[in-house]
């Protein structure tokens, strides 16, 4: 893609060394495109110092001689060979120099100096010309006055700065060059990056939505399977089948349970679960989820301790329970001693509910990955015994409808704290700031 010279340079800055330039030397100079005209900062002024009044308010204002600066200036322009300066007395009768800017083999601009004599002014040229244009000749002539006349050497003595300041404005166009289109590239890259997601997201809404619009046919056929097989179960009760109807039922067990997790992920994604927003008790809540965790930490010889909380939220109950169900369950998978804890505790910008274990702990190469589907650590057959890997993603996607947050912390060999971030928008009550 083509760069304008004024993306590559600073022209507010070239314009400042021109100045102090024309301040040390008195030789003007501006920046012209290969057409001649005039290079200007974005406020509009001109990109130069020394401009004479004779070109300002003469040569450049009256149609016939402006043509003559432009065709001057043009010619000049394309004269000047790659890095060599070019001399060449216009046509209105003074002496243009040209430098050519060259920027990665693209002659852009030329670095422009003029508007002087080397020898003394032909005044009765000058006056014919002021009479020809209609110029008001003394006024015209004392314009020409101000000219100056420059010695061969003295001009050949700023050339080499100009050669040299050209030079370092090609060079510092050069970086900006690659820099922009380092840019450039990076963005391509971003924007292709972002139109993959993109199709990706789409996809996967499309497949979540088929998914939650098509679970009731789904289970059709896994229902009716169901039926078949508690109609086997009887008639091979106390048979020598009985021990491969009951493994047929634990098959569909499983293929049942994954199809609901599947269906509460697409439900989720599809944006098709709505919160329904209720007063909803902790208390209440957690004795709720008590009473189903008891039995199997009992089960398996753990502990299981809930704390009291005096908190009330304004949020979906069946989605909170969910969410703490499922991180309940995931506890109790991977902890063989000592127990489980679920409690609430106060933070200043949070309520926050946390589920302790004292299991087996997540490795750090493993702590990113836990959130994501069918993910499972030490369980590398799929044994469906062992859960299908969809619980903490469901807990997670349910926590994000909600505007909670979560996150997790472990310790290999400790346990594992899961904690669930209730903003302070949505707690309703909390009757002491004391509990932990």
């Amino acid at each position: 893609m083509p760069h304008d010279f004024a993306q590559l340079v600073d022209l507010k800055q070239i314009k400042s060394l021109m100045e102090a330039f024309y301040d040390v030397t008195g030789i003007p100079s501006t920046l012209t495109d290969l057409a001649g005209n005039l290079l200007r900062t974005e406020d509009g002024a001109i990109v130069g110092a020394g401009w004479k009044r004779i070109c300002l308010d003469f040569h450049r204002s009256h149609p016939g001689t402006a043509e003559a600066c432009v065709t001057s200036d043009t010619v000049l322009a394309r004269s000047v060979g790659c890095g060599q300066a070019g001399l060449y007395e216009c046509l209105n009768g003074l002496v243009d120099v040209a430098i050519p800017v060259v920027i990665d083999g693209d002659h852009l601009v030329n670095l422009f100096t003029g508007q002087f004599l080397l020898a003394a002014p032909d005044r009765e040229a000058f006056r014919q010309r002021a009479r020809q244009f209609g110029f008001d000749e003394a006024d015209y002539l004392r314009a020409l006055d101000e000219v100056p006349v420059f010695s061969h050497d003295f001009v050949n003595k700023g050339l080499r700065f100009l050669e040299m300041l050209a030079a370092n404005i090609a060079d510092m166009g050069l970086k900006q060059k690659r820099l922009l289109v380092e840019l450039e590239r990076s963005q391509r890259a971003q924007a292709e990056a972002l139109h993959a997601q993109q199709a990706v997201e789409k996809a996967s809404r499309a497949s979540s939505r088929f998914f939650a619009s098509a679970s009731h046919d789904l289970r059709q056929p896994l229902q009716a399977l169901r039926l078949f097989i508690d109609v086997l179960s009887d008639k091979l009760a106390g048979t020598e089948h009985q021990p491969v109807v009951e493994r047929a039922c634990q098959g569909l067990a499983s293929a049942e349970g994954l199809l609901t997790s599947l269906f509460d992920v697409a439900r989720i994604e599809a944006g098709a679960t709505t919160p329904s927003l209720t007063e909803v008790s902790l208390d209440e809540c957690f004795a709720v989820l008590a009473k189903e965790v008891w039995p199997q930490a009992m089960a398996k010889g753990l502990s299981f301790v809930c704390r009291p909380t005096p908190v009330k939220l304004h949020t979906d109950q069946a989605m909170l329970e969910r969410i703490l169900r499922n991180l309940l369950t995931n506890a109790l998978r991977y902890t063989n001693g000592g127990g489980v804890v679920l409690r609430c505790r106060r933070r200043t910008s949070a309520v926050v509910i946390e589920v302790w274990d004292s299991g087996q702990g997540i490795g750090p190469e493993h702590i990113t990955e836990i959130w994501q589907a069918f993910y499972q650590i030490g369980n590398p057959q799929r044994d469906r015994a062992e859960g299908l890997g969809l619980g903490l993603s469901i807990a997670q996607k349910l926590a994000t409808t909600l505007g909670f947050r979560m996150d997790v912390t472990s310790r290999m060999g400790r346990g594992t704290v899961f904690r669930v971030f209730v903003p302070n928008a949505a707690v309703m009550q909390d009757e002491s700031s004391t509990y932990q």
